[in-house]
C-alpha cells in the first residue's frame, strides 16, 4: 500500500470510524467464510472447517488488531482506548479528580497568567499591517525624539522607505478650566493611520491633507479611538462632525479607529489623535526634539540597507534642521551623530526595560509553584498505583507489556493535565488582568492587549503535557517494575510495592519542601525590600501632602507672576493647611530639569558633572520636612539675585566637593549659549528622592523668580503647590478648587498626593511582594498537603506495626515521636537543600532589592521558621491520629 493510500485510509478511519470498522468485520467475516467452504469441500465438517479458517488467520479480533496497525494506525487507536480507559477511571473517583484538576489548573493557570503579561508586554505585535516591516528611527545609541523640522525633511526627501510617520503622546485636558481631565492624546502625521493599516470603524481617518503647516488656524481635526467613542459618546454615529475642547482649543471628529487598534507603544492607548502641524508652539522650533518616527520598509529590503540609504541624507537634514545659536562644540555632535534604525514590529515600550527582569522572576516563581504541584499529584498517583498492583498484575499476566502499562499510566496523566490546562486558561482569563492592574498606578492605568494568541494557547498546551510526563512518568515507571507473582501476593503487596512508593514519595516531599523554602525566602527578601521602600528615610515626609499642579494659557506675563502669588498667599490663608510652597517640580514628579555645572573642590579640582534643578518658593523645605544641614533657606529679598543663589543637597557635596559643607562655596552653570554663570551656594540640605526612592542625585534649588524675568532655561508655564494639612487631604479639595478659581478662572488643575506619588513609584516592588507572598504561601500549602498525605499514607501501611507497639505498651507520646522522626527527616534534608539552593537563586535578584542583602538574617529565619512550623504541624495531625489507634482492631485487620 502506498503511503498516499495509508494517509487516506487513516484519514477515512479517523472521520468515519464506525463504518471502517463495519467494513472490516465484513471482510474479516467473508474470508472466514470463503476459507471455511473450502474446507467443507475437502470433507471437513463445518464447526470445524469454520475453526481452523479462524486458527489460520490468528483469530479475528486479533487479524482486525493487524490491518488497523498497517491500514489504520493502530497506536492512535490504542491511544484512543487509553484515552476512554483514563477517564472512566478518573469518573468513578470523582473527589481524587476534582483535587489534581483542582492543584494542577492553581499551578497552570497561574503559570499561563504570568506567561500572557509577558507575551503582551515583551513578544507580541503590533496590532497593525504587516508589523515585521516596521522600523523605529534613533539618533546615536539611545535617542529616539526628533524636531518637526526634521520630520518634513526626511519626510519630504527619503526615497528609502516605503511610506513613514511621524507620532508623539501627549496628555490633552477635556476641561476648559479648573481641575483637569486629563485623555491620553497623540499628536500624529497625516500619513499615521494609512500607512499602519488602519480602517476606520465610523467617519474617516486622518491623511496627509489634514497634517500641513497652518493646520492649526485653518482647521483643526481630530480621531477617537474605537474605546474612548464607546466611554465617552456611547458609540453614538452623530458624534462625527460634532467639536472636542482640547487643551482648551476646539477640534472638529473626523472618525473613530478600529476596535482592535489602541496605539503603537505597549502599555498605553490613546484616546484622541490630532495632527501633529496643531502642535503650532514647537513646529517651527528646531531645538525641541518631541517626535518619534517609524518607517516601513520596502518589499524585500533589510534594514541595513534603509540605514544606509537614510545616512545618505543624513548630511543634508542635519545641515537644514541646525538649531540657530547652538555652541560649536555641541554643533558638531549634532552633525556627526549617525541616523540607527531598529526593528518595530512590537513597538516601543518603557515597560519592557522596567518590568521584563520582574516578570522573568515570577515566570520563574510560578514554575516552581508547579513544579511543587507537580510533586504532590505524583506522590498522589504514587498512593493510587500502589492500590492499583493487582490490576496491573493481571494485565501483566494476560500479555500486556510494560510499555504498553507506562504509556497506559502515562495517558492517565497526560488526561489530568489536560484538563488541569483548560481550567488553567479560564484562570488565566480572569487572573491576568488582575495581575495587569497591579502594573498600573493611581495616576495612571496600564493598558497591555490580554486577548487569547496562539502563543499563550501553545504555552499552556505545552505546559500542561509536561507536567502530566512529569508527575506520571515516576508512578508508572515504579508500577509497572514488578513481577506478576510478587505483585499478585498480599504480603508482597503490604510491603515491596507500598515501600517503593513510600520511598518515592519521601524524596519527592523534601523537594517540595527545598522549593518552597526558596519561594518563602525570596518572597521574604522582596517583602522587606518594598518596606524599606514604603517606610524608609527619604528626605521628605509625604503624609498630608496635597500637590496641585497649576498653569495659565498663555505666554509668561507679569499678571500670570501676580496671580501665582496671590494664589499662593491664598492657599497659606486656608484653614486647615500647615505650610505650604511653590515649585518648578517635586520629588518623584514627570518633570525635571537638569543642567550641566562646574565646581572645584580641594579633592577635585575642575570638576564637570550634570546635576538637576529645581525652582523653589520659600518655605518649601519647611513644608516637606527636609531637614536644612547648614546655612539658611531662601526669602523674599533673593529675588534680584535669583539667578546667581543656590541651595545643593548631600550628594551634590558628595559629588562636587568631596562631602564637606559647601555653604560659601560656588560652582558654575552652563548658560544656554555656552558660557558659565557663577552661583553662589547659601544652604545645604539632606538628600531627597527626586527621581526614584531607590537612588539619589546631585540637585541645585534656585529661587522662584517672582516677576516674568527669570533664568533663560525657566519659563513661567506653572507651578507645583505643595500644601501639608494638618488633617486629611482629600477634605482640602474643594477649598483648593475655589481658592484657585478666585484667583483666576483660567487656571488649569491637577490635584495629586505626595503620598500617592510615593506609592505609585514603588508599584513593581509591591508587586513583586505581593505575589511572592501569595504563591509562596500557595506553595506551602501544597507541600503541607502533601508531607501530610505521605505520613497518613505511611501510617496507614504501618497499622499493623503501630498496633503491636501499643499492645505491647508503647506510651502515644512515643508512637508520636515514632511518626514525626520521619517528617523530622524529611523537614530538615528538604531545609538544608532549599537553603543551598534559595541562596544561589538569591544572588540573581540582588538587583532588585533595596537595603536588603542575599542573605538577610532576619529573612532566612522567616523562611526556615516558617517552613519548619508549616511541615510540623502537616505531620503532626497524622502522626497523633496514629498514637490513638486500637490496637485490637489493627492486629484483627492484619
Amino acid at each position: 500500500m502506498t503511503l498516499l493510500s495509508r494517509l487516506k485510509s487513516m484519514l477515512r478511519w479517523l472521520l468515519f470510524r464506525h463504518a471502517a470498522e463495519q467494513e472490516l468485520d465484513d471482510d474479516i467475516q467473508s474470508f472466514i467464510q470463503l476459507s471455511a467452504a473450502e474446507k467443507i469441500r475437502n470433507g471437513i465438517p463445518p464447526e470445524e472447517a469454520r475453526r481452523l479458517a479462524i486458527l489460520e488467520i490468528g483469530g479475528a479480533e486479533q487479524a482486525k488488531e493487524q490491518v488497523r496497525r498497517y491500514r489504520h494506525g493502530g497506536l492512535l487507536d490504542e491511544i484512543g482506548r487509553d484515552f476512554r480507559h483514563a477517564l472512566r477511571i478518573f469518573g468513578r473517583s470523582p473527589g481524587f479528580t476534582f483535587m489534581v484538576i483542582g492543584t494542577l489548573a492553581l499551578g497552570i493557570g497561574a503559570n499561563a497568567a504570568i506567561f500572557s503579561l509577558m507575551d503582551a508586554v515583551m513578544f507580541r505585535s503590533l496590532p497593525v499591517r504587516n508589523p515585521e516591516n516596521l522600523v523605529e528611527v534613533r539618533l546615536g545609541a539611545r535617542r529616539q525624539t526628533f524636531s518637526y523640522p526634521v520630520w518634513e525633511q526626511i519626510r519630504d526627501h527619503q526615497k528609502f522607505f516605503e511610506s513613514m510617520v511621524a507620532y508623539a503622546f501627549s496628555d490633552f485636558n477635556l476641561a476648559p478650566n479648573g481641575e483637569t481631565h486629563l485623555v491620553r492624546g497623540l499628536y500624529v502625521s497625516g500619513t499615521y493611520f494609512s500607512v499602519l493599516g488602519i480602517r476606520p470603524a465610523a467617519g474617516r481617518l486622518l491623511t496627509p491633507g489634514d497634517d500641513r503647516r497652518g493646520c492649526s488656524q485653518t482647521g483643526r481635526v481630530a480621531v477617537l479611538s474605537y474605546g474612548f467613542w464607546q466611554s465617552q459618546y456611547g458609540g453614538a454615529l452623530n458624534t462625527i462632525g460634532q467639536p472636542i475642547t482640547l487643551d482648551g482649543r476646539s477640534f472638529t471628529i473626523l472618525g473613530v479607529s478600529s476596535p482592535e487598534f489602541w496605539g503603537v507603544r505597549v502599555g498605553q492607548s490613546f484616546d484622541v489623535a490630532v495632527p501633529a502641524c496643531t502642535r503650532n508652539d514647537l513646529i517651527d522650533s528646531a531645538n525641541a526634539s518631541w517626535l518619534r518616527f517609524l518607517g516601513r520598509l520596502k518589499p524585500g529590503e533589510s534594514i541595513s540597507e534603509a540605514e544606509s540609504g537614510l545616512r545618505t541624507l543624513q548630511p543634508a537634514v542635519r545641515e537644514a534642521t541646525l538649531p540657530p545659536q547652538l555652541p560649536a562644540s555641541r554643533a558638531q555632535n549634532y552633525l556627526k551623530e549617525p541616523f540607527r534604525l531598529m526593528a518595530a514590529a512590537g513597538g516601543s515600550s518603557p515597560l519592557r526595560d522596567q518590568y521584563s527582569m520582574s516578570l522573568m522572576v515570577l515566570m520563574a516563581v510560578v514554575g516552581m509553584v508547579l513544579l511543587i504541584a507537580s510533586g504532590n499529584i505524583a506522590g498522589l498517583l504514587l498512593a493510587r498505583a500502589s492500590a492499583r498492583t493487582r490490576e496491573i498484575a493481571v494485565r501483566v499476566s494476560l500479555g500486556a507489556s510494560r510499555f504498553r502499562l507506562i504509556r497506559q499510566l502515562l495517558v492517565e496523566a497526560v488526561v489530568l493535565s489536560l484538563a488541569g490546562s483548560i481550567a488553567g486558561i479560564l484562570i488565566a482569563r480572569l487572573s491576568s488582568r488582575f495581575l495587569a492592574n497591579q502594573l498600573s498606578t493611581n495616576r495612571g492605568r496600564i493598558f497591555l492587549d490580554l486577548s487569547l494568541d496562539w502563543r499563550v494557547v501553545a504555552f499552556t498546551a505545552a505546559v500542561g503535557i509536561m507536567t502530566g510526563l512529569i508527575f506520571g512518568i515516576v508512578p508508572a515507571l515504579r508500577s509497572t517494575q514488578w513481577t506478576p507473582a510478587e505483585t499478585l501476593r498480599e504480603t508482597s503487596l503490604n510491603s515491596t510495592a507500598s515501600r517503593s512508593s513510600a520511598g518515592a514519595g519521601r524524596w519527592l516531599v523534601s523537594i517540595q519542601i527545598a522549593l518552597s523554602l526558596v519561594l518563602v525566602f525570596g518572597a521574604a527578601l522582596f517583602l522587606r525590600s518594598y518596606w524599606s521602600l514604603a517606610t524608609g528615610d527619604h528626605g521628605f515626609r509625604a503624609t498630608n501632602v496635597v500637590l496641585v499642579s497649576a498653569s495659565l494659557p498663555g505666554p509668561p506675563t507679569q499678571a500670570k507672576a501676580t496671580a501665582f502669588l496671590q494664589t499662593f498667599d491664598a492657599i497659606r490663608a486656608l484653614h486647615g493647611v500647615r505650610s505650604a510652597a511653590y515649585s518648578a517640580t517635586v520629588p518623584l514628579g514627570d518633570t525635571q530639569i537638569d543642567n550641566h555645572i562646574r565646581a572645584g573642590s580641594p579633592v577635585h579640582e575642575d570638576q564637570d558633572g550634570d546635576v538637576y534643578l529645581d525652582y523653589i518658593s520659600p518655605g518649601y523645605f519647611a513644608t516637606l520636612e527636609t531637614p536644612l544641614l547648614a546655612g539658611r533657606d531662601f526669602d523674599v529679598s533673593d529675588d534680584p539675585n535669583a539667578d546667581t543663589l543656590a541651595i545643593v543637597n548631600e550628594t551634590f557635596a558628595r559629588q562636587f566637593f568631596a562631602g564637606n559643607n559647601p555653604v560659601g562655596k560656588t560652582f558654575q552653570r552652563r548658560r544656554p549659549n555656552d558660557s558659565w554663570m557663577p552661583i553662589q551656594i547659601v544652604g545645604f540640605v539632606k538628600d531627597a528622592s527626586y527621581s526614584t526612592l531607590r537612588e539619589s542625585i546631585p540637585v541645585a534649588y534656585f529661587p522662584t523668580p517672582r516677576s516674568t524675568r527669570g533664568p533663560e532655561d525657566f519659563s513661567l508655564a506653572g507651578y507645583v503647590f505643595s500644601i501639608r494639612t494638618s488633617d486629611g487631604t482629600a477634605a482640602m479639595t474643594p477649598d483648593i478648587v475655589k481658592t484657585f478659581a478666585g484667583i483666576d478662572k483660567n487656571f488649569s488643575l491637577s490635584i495629586d498626593t505626595l503620598q500617592t506619588r510615593v506609592e505609585d513609584s514603588i508599584v513593581q516592588e509591591r508587586m513583586l511582594a505581593l505575589l511572592s507572598i501569595f504563591f509562596g504561601s500557595l506553595a506551602l500549602i501544597i507541600a503541607a498537603i502533601g508531607l501530610a498525605g505521605l505520613v497518613s499514607y505511611s501510617v496507614s501501611r504501618r497499622r499493623p506495626e503501630i498496633g503491636i507497639r501499643a499492645a505491647l505498651g508503647a506510651s502515644p507520646a512515643s508512637l508520636v515521636f515514632l511518626v514525626m522522626r520521619d517528617v523530622i527527616y524529611l523537614t530538615a534534608c528538604g531545609l538544608l537543600f532549599g537553603s543551598i539552593v534559595g541562596s544561589l537563586t538569591a544572588r540573581l535578584i540582588a538587583g532588585m532589592l533595596y537595603q536588603v542583602t542575599t542573605h538577610d538574617a532576619k529573612a532566612v529565619g522567616i523562611a526556615i521558621a516558617t517552613l519548619a512550623l508549616v511541615a510540623l504541624a502537616a505531620g503532626y495531625v497524622p502522626a497523633r491520629s496514629a498514637a490513638h489507634v486500637d490496637p485490637v482492631t489493627c492486629l484483627r485487620s492484619e
